[in-house]
């Protein structure tokens, strides 16, 4: 007899669901969570390394060296809190529906707008997720962070309800 397979949710996103309903990030999620002002600071050093540069080779040879350790410190322990704060982050989850009329592939930078079952709308301005194609109209299982003030969302994975695997992916603690 020949099995369905439901093609619906890539094998990234499958990992990601099973992660995530433990209440944990996915490791890809975390690292990115936590590596993401990394990339901010590296494309604002690329304009000052090629202005600097003349100066820079005095610095490393003027002993003022110390000064970039001492940055590279700071910053190493920067990304430690950030990296246990994002620890012991609660990861929440939500059955939503997916819009009518959904944005277009071109409008990556806007957020994905789920509702409620009680009409709310919740906009994902942040996205985790290994990938962000919603059919329209269609309820899912989601999981997400919550910013501190509650207005920001960040969506980490999803999934159709009516998925052959939905059970598997329902959350393992209460209260998520």
């Amino acid at each position: 007899m020949n099995a369905v397979i439901d093609t619906r949710v890539s094998p990234q996103m499958r990992a990601r669901l099973l992660a995530n309903r433990r209440g944990k990030l996915h490791s890809d999620q975390w690292r990115e969570v936590v590596t993401e002002p990394l990339i901010t600071a590296l494309v604002l050093m690329v304009p000052a390394i090629i202005l600097l540069r003349s100066f820079l080779v005095t610095l490393f040879v003027g002993g003022l060296w110390m000064l970039g350790a001492g940055a590279l410190l700071v910053g190493g322990i920067l990304l430690f809190f950030r990296a246990r704060r994002y620890r012991r982050i609660r990861v929440h989850f939500g059955v939503f529906r997916a819009p009518d009329k959904l944005p277009s592939t071109w409008g990556f930078w806007k957020p994905v707008v789920l509702t409620t079952p009680n009409g709310t709308f919740l906009p994902f301005k942040h996205s985790l997720a290994s990938d962000k194609r919603f059919k329209a109209n269609q309820e899912y299982l989601v999981y997400y962070l919550k910013s501190a003030d509650a207005k920001t969302f960040t969506l980490l994975s999803f999934a159709p309800t009516d998925h052959l695997d939905t059970s598997i992916w329902q959350p393992l603690t209460k209260g998520q």
